[in-house]
């Protein structure tokens, strides 16, 4: 989806520190794990 897309901060974001990769990486984890609750949830309002 658009997070593949490439980012004019990619340059930037190469320069951190390693816990700023881990705590995006977990930020991305985080939203994942959101958007696939919330389309659980969609779909089981769809069913009651």
């Amino acid at each position: 989806m658009f997070h593949d897309a490439p980012r004019p901060d990619a340059a930037c974001k190469n320069s951190l520190a390693p816990e700023s990769v881990r705590e995006e990486v977990f930020w991305k984890d985080f939203c994942a794990m959101v958007v696939s609750v919330a389309q659980q949830v969609q779909v089981v309002q769809a069913y009651e």
